[in-house]
This record gives C-alpha cells, structure tokens and sequence, in this order.
C-alpha cells in the first residue's frame, strides 16, 4: 500500500514537472491599427494552434520547462509572421502586414523621369508643351501669357492680354522670372504683349502663391520661364506666324557639348498689313507715323568643362513701339479751336545675367 501511494506521488511529481503556463497573444493590423480575428497561431515545438478572436486575442499554452519558444502565425492575405519568444511573463503583440507591402528603413528608386516632374499639387503647374503649342500660339502674337491665362485662379486684369491677376492681385504682384532673372517689365506695347515667346521656351512653372523665399518680393504668383538648351547637332528654324517673323539658331561644341549657343530674334511684319488700310486711315483723319512694331533678340550660352562645373551667359534685348498722328484739316477760317495730336510711342529692354555653377 505504501509503495503505491509513493508510486502515485511520484507520477504527480512528474506530471507536475510537464504542466503548461499560459501566454498571452494580441494579433493586429500593423497599418490599419486594427485587431485581427481569425488569425492561427502555432506553437512549432508542440504542433498546438489557436485562434485569435474578435479582439485579436488568443491564449497559446506553453511548457514550464521551455525557455523560449518560437510561433508562427498566418492570416489569409497577410505575409505570415515568425516570433521567438524568451519571457512568457508578459503579454506578446504580433503586427502583420498585408501581402504584397515592403517595410524597411527606407526604399529609394532611381530611374530617369518621363515628362515633367516639377508639378507640386497645391503648390505649383508645369505648363506642358502641347498646352504652349495649343494655347500660346495663338492670337496676333504668340505669347506664353496665352497659356498662363487659362489656369485655375488667374484672370484678365484691364484691356491688355499679358496684364493678368492671380487670385485677384494686382498685375505687378506677380514676379516674372526667365533663366533664373528677375524681369521687372515684362511687357510689350504697355501690357498687350509678354516678352516670352513661346518658340523659345523650354517649360514653364506657374506658382499661384507658395514658392520659394528667393522671390519674396512676389506678392500675387511666381512665373518661372525656362528657354531653350542647346543639344545634340545643330539646328536652326525659320517661323512666320500671322504677325510676326522669327529665325532661331542653336549648336554645341565639343566632344562632350562642353560648349553651347542658342541665338535669335522676332521682328513684327505688319507694314505691308497697315498699307492696305493707310487710305482707309487717312479718310478718317489718322494715320501711322511709325507702324506697330516689336523687335526682339535672344541670346543663351554656357561653357561646362566637366559636371561638377558651369558657365553660362543669357541675354534679351526687346524693343516696342508705335507713332500715331491726326492729319492736320484744311484751314477752316471759320474754327475757333482746331486741335492736333502726335503721338510716340517706344520702350527698349536690354538684360544680361551672367553666373555659374559648381
């Protein structure tokens, strides 16, 4: 009798030293926050598996005589997830991620950029080059404003076509920029033109009113106007439009295209237009001392050495303007008061900017 009552105390000691404590698992969705319910989670020493519940909880049975354990869990379109654990005094949260998510410190990707990338929503439009074929090349004059015009929050202000308002701002408000220069007057015959003719231009950024602190002294919008690059070969273009006459010429030098040039020039060709309808004119008592003109040059070159260095040179010189005189009547011995108007009208625009690059 007392040998069986020691071989029974001796089983209980031994079945003592095989009982399980229990651990504590919560389950959820790394990115969502979220628990998850389903999940089964199994003790690879065992083969023993449980379920998570509505909450993402679960209670996994663990041997006291193991000093760490490891588990695997799996959710149907979650990556499944491999723990080791070594304290089963504490609870134990699992994250999962979704099938098909890369997680690390960080993923960067290179790879050349199709198109323009410089669009920040919000922020800042790239104006296209089908929108400058399409929309800036139109009208009497060809004129990047054309195409500016017809963005969200920018409207005409007055009867000239390049006096524009952006977001309701006064026309000077808007700072205009060409190749990195600040051009203060922009304009042709007082406002009805821009200087920036489209066949020269490369891109255009437009910033309706969050741009950079370089140009702080902008109020109402930025115009950033990109022009042409010279590449690969030479190439030269003659234009005529419906007012005006062009001719453009560009070519590297170099085995590497060290060297540069882009020149050219934009001339109106209205005369023989007005004298057609110089009799016309002169019947109503007015005529043309000096025919509408604009006459424009271009000038962008650099020097680039190597890629850690540049020189460049870029130059405009614009000039505008119109004369307009009342043919004087005969002599009316009768008139009090006759009057006579001539008037002349000319601006000139000559900029350089100069720097470089390392």
């Amino acid at each position: 009798m007392i040998r069986k009552i020691g071989s029974i105390l001796l089983l209980c000691l031994c079945l003592s030293g095989l009982s399980a404590e229990q651990i504590h698992l919560t389950v959820k969705d790394k990115d969502l926050d979220m628990p998850l319910e389903g999940v089964r989670i199994i003790n690879t020493e065992t083969g023993d598996q449980v379920f998570s519940d509505s909450r993402g909880n679960a209670v996994l049975s663990v041997l006291e005589s193991s000093e760490r354990l490891v588990i695997f869990a799996e959710l149907i379109g979650y990556t499944g997830r491999k723990m080791l654990i070594r304290d089963f005094s504490r609870p134990l949260l699992i994250e999962m991620m979704m099938d098909g998510i890369l997680e690390g410190e960080e993923l960067l990707v290179e790879a050349e950029a199709i198109g323009e990338t410089d669009n920040e929503t919000g922020v800042s439009t790239v104006i296209e080059t089908e929108v400058i074929e399409s929309a800036a090349k139109m009208g009497i004059i060809e004129d990047v404003m054309s195409a500016v015009a017809i963005l969200p929050g920018v409207s005409y202000n007055g009867g000239f076509g390049a006096y524009l308002s952006v977001r309701g701002s006064a026309p000077g408000e808007m700072t205009a920029v060409m190749d990195g220069f600040v051009v203060q007057n922009p304009y042709h015959w007082g406002g009805g033109f821009s200087i920036f003719n489209p066949n020269i231009v490369e891109s255009v950024k437009f910033s309706p009113g969050i741009f950079s602190a370089r140009y702080g002294q902008a109020s109402g919008g930025l115009l950033e106007v990109t022009t042409r690059t010279p590449g690969d070969g030479l190439k030269y273009s003659l234009v005529s439009s419906l007012s005006t006459m062009e001719a453009f010429l560009e070519f590297p030098l170099g085995a590497n295209n060290e060297f540069g040039f882009f020149g050219g020039f934009r001339l109106t060709n209205y005369d023989i237009v007005f004298e057609l309808v110089r009799s016309i004119m002169e019947e109503q008592g007015v005529t043309f001392s000096r025919i509408p003109y604009i006459y424009d040059g271009y000038l962008k070159t650099f020097y680039r050495p190597s890629d850690n260095f540049e020189w460049y040179l870029n130059g405009f010189w614009g000039n505008d303007g119109i004369g307009l005189e009342a043919i004087e009547p005969e002599a009316d011995l009768t008139a009090e008061v006759s009057s006579l108007f001539d008037f002349k009208y000319s601006n000139t625009d000559i900029f350089f900017n100069t720097g470089f690059k390392y």
